[in-house]
């Protein structure tokens, strides 16, 4: 976690934008546990921009504008803590968000 603050963030833009364009029936499929316990450790760690960045992609990766199936999908598969964690940061941070802006323009 202690690669420079860009990486992080450019990773993460990396991450949306994958999502974005992928044409798939579950993001949380498409994205694959490991990168979501990944995304979610970044997003509760580090500095506040890499939180943010990271937010987005967990945002994007649950489907959050739809409703809770992506984190019932994603807590279905995931360990017990890891489920614990992403259902406070859905709860107390992920609804929050409206939308992602992925690239500035």
């Amino acid at each position: 976690l202690k690669q420079r603050l860009e990486t992080h963030q450019s990773v993460a833009r990396c991450l949306c934008l994958a999502l974005e364009f992928a044409d798939v029936e579950s993001r949380v499929a498409f994205l694959g546990m490991t990168l979501l316990n990944a995304s979610l450790k970044l997003a509760m760690s580090g500095s506040q921009r890499v939180q943010f960045a990271f937010n987005d992609v967990l945002w994007l990766a649950l489907s959050v504008s739809d409703g809770q199936g992506g984190l019932d999908e994603y807590s279905a598969t995931a360990m017990f803590e890891d489920s614990r964690q992403m259902k406070s940061l859905f709860s107390k941070v992920l609804v929050k968000i409206k939308s992602v802006t992925i690239l500035d323009q």
